[in-house]
């Protein structure tokens, strides 16, 4: 499996292939592919759930 930085090489190349080999263009082909691989990266990352906070006991004195 490729790591983050080689999937953000790879679009950014693909992006400025597509947009036509364009020169002095590369940085913004990068954040571009960055906000891409990362919005995928996210898809697939399910975080676990907090635990329930405990509730507090009520005690049975009257004020």
């Amino acid at each position: 499996m490729l790591d983050r930085h080689e999937k953000i090489q790879t679009r950014a190349y693909a992006l400025w292939e597509k947009m036509g080999y364009p020169h002095g263009a590369d940085w913004d082909h990068w954040l571009e592919a960055e906000k891409l691989v990362d919005s995928e990266l996210l898809k697939g990352f399910k975080p676990k759930k907090a635990p329930a906070k405990p509730k507090a006991k009520k005690s049975g004195k009257a004020a």
